[in-house]
C-alpha cells in the first residue's frame, strides 16, 4: 500500500504530519482538487472491469469482506468484479431454464421486435415503488438497458413478480451491496451456452420473460446503463449474428441506491455530484484515499479519519504538545472517468465544510473527463 505523508511549514505550532490512513491507497500532495485526479490515476489499473449480470436463470451473491477494507487490506477487495460469465454461473447447453415469472404478456412465440414492443415492461417499471431506505437513481427509470458496472455483488432471476422491495431485501442481505437494478429480460426457455447451440438443441425453442436483479457495490449512474442485451446461441463475439441466434432483450429497467448509514459519532450531509474544494491558503486538508474494487462504505473512511487523529495525538504527546491535527471531517464519494470505472474515494480535513464548499464538479486531464457522484460530507460530532 502506497502511503505518502503530507508535510507542511515547519513554523506551524501543530505539526502537519498526518497519519497514513487505514486501508486503501493514500495520496497527499497539497490540494484536495489537484489530488483527486492523481489519486485516481494512481490506482486506475486496479479498478475492476465493468460487468453485467449474466444472461439466463440463476442466482449468486458475491459479498465483500468489509472488515478487510477497513483494516488495511484493501487489496482483498480489488476483485469485486467478474469478467467472465463462466466464472459466475455455468449451465449445460440445451437444458431447460424455466422462469419463475408468470405475469405479463404471453411471449412464447414473440420475436425480438414483438417482445420489445410490449408496453407492459415500461408501464410496470413506471408504477414501481421505491423501496424503503433506497432512492431511485436519477434518469434511470423504465430503461431498455441494465448496468455494466463494478464491483458486481451478485444477481438473481428468482423473482416471481416485478418488485423492487424484494431486490432491496436481497441487496441488504449481501455485504457490500449498495445499489441494484431490476429489469425484465427476454430469454430462451432452454440454455444456449454453445456458439451455435440453437441449431444443436433437439427441442423446440420458445421465448420467456425473467425478472432479474443485479447487485453492485457502488451506486450506479445512468451513464452505466449500457447493457442492452446480447445474442446467445449464435456466433462468437464480434462475428455477425446468425439468423438462428437468440437475442436477450432488456426492458423496464429501474435502478435504486441504498442511502448510506451514517458512522457513529458523525453527522451527514448530501452533496450530490460536487466534492469539497477547501479555501486556498488553508491547511485543513489531510489527504485523499482510494479504495479500488471496494464498495461505497463511509465507515471505512470514518475509521481512517479516527486513525489519523489517534496517530497525530500520539505524535504530539511524544513531543510534549497537547494540540494536534485532528481529523474532524471527511468527504466520501465516487470518482468516475468518462462516466465509467467508479472508484470509492475519501478526502480528509481538520475542519468541517458544508455544501457551499462542494464546488468541485468536474475536471479534465489528457482528454479524460473526471466527475463525481454520491458525494457525502461527514462531520465529527465531538472534539477530543
Amino acid at each position: 500500500m502506497a502511503a505518502l505523508l503530507a508535510s507542511g511549514a515547519a513554523a506551524l505550532v501543530i505539526p502537519r504530519v498526518d497519519a497514513p490512513t487505514v486501508g486503501g491507497s493514500d495520496l497527499a500532495i497539497n490540494s484536495d482538487s489537484a489530488d483527486a485526479i492523481a489519486a485516481y490515476e494512481q490506482v486506475a489499473d486496479e479498478i475492476p472491469q465493468a460487468v453485467a449480470a449474466p444472461i439466463g436463470t440463476g442466482s449468486q451473491s458475491l459479498p465483500e469482506d468489509s472488515d478487510a477494507v477497513s483494516d488495511a487490506a484493501a487489496e482483498d477487495a480489488t476483485h469485486g468484479g467478474l469478467t467472465k460469465r463462466d466464472e459466475i454461473f455455468k449451465r449445460g447447453t440445451c437444458k431447460p431454464q424455466p422462469s419463475k415469472f408468470f405475469g405479463g404478456p404471453n411471449v412464447a412465440n414473440l420475436t425480438r421486435a414483438g417482445w420489445e414492443a410490449q408496453t407492459y415492461w415500461k408501464d410496470t417499471a413506471m408504477l414501481a415503488r421505491t423501496p424503503a431506505r433506497f432512492f431511485q437513481v436519477k434518469n434511470w427509470r423504465a430503461l431498455k438497458a441494465s448496468a455494466e458496472a463494478s464491483p458486481l455483488r451478485g444477481f438473481t432471476s428468482d423473482l416471481t413478480s416485478y418488485d423492487p422491495a424484494v431486490c432491496a431485501q436481497k441487496c441488504e442481505a449481501i455485504n457490500g451491496c449498495v445499489s441494484f437494478v431490476i429489469y425484465f429480460e427476454r430469454n430462451p426457455t432452454i440454455n444456449l451456452d454453445g456458439p451455435s447451440s440453437r441449431n444443436e438443441c433437439p427441442v423446440a425453442l420458445a421465448a420467456q420473460t425473467l425478472v432479474k436483479c443485479a447487485f453492485y457495490g457502488i451506486g450506479v449512474t445512468a451513464s452505466q446503463a449500457t447493457n442492452v442485451g446480447q445474442f446467445t446461441g449464435g456466433p462468437q463475439p464480434n462475428e455477425r449474428p446468425a439468423t438462428s441466434a437468440f437475442y436477450t432483450s432488456i426492458a423496464g429497467s429501474n435502478a435504486y441506491t441504498l442511502t448510506p448509514q451514517t458512522p457513529d459519532g458523525f453527522t451527514e450531509e448530501f452533496f450530490g455530484v460536487g466534492t469539497i474544494k477547501a479555501p486556498e491558503n488553508t491547511t485543513t486538508y489531510m489527504g485523499i484515499q482510494t479504495f479500488p474494487g471496494a464498495s461505497f462504505n463511509p465507515q471505512a473512511c470514518a475509521d481512517a479519519c479516527n486513525a489519523k487523529s489517534d496517530y497525530n495525538q500520539r505524535q504530539a504527546a511524544r513531543n510534549g504538545q497537547s494540540e494536534f491535527r485532528q481529523c474532524r471531517f471527511f468527504n466520501a464519494y465516487v470518482s468516475l472517468r468518462n462516466g465509467t470505472d467508479p472508484l470509492f474515494t475519501c478526502t480528509y480535513y481538520t475542519e468541517p465544510y458544508d455544501a457551499s464548499f462542494a464546488t468541485n464538479i468536474q475536471q479534465r486531464r489528457n482528454g479524460a473527463l473526471y466527475t463525481h457522484d454520491s458525494s457525502y460530507g461527514y462531520t465529527l460530532e465531538q472534539l477530543r
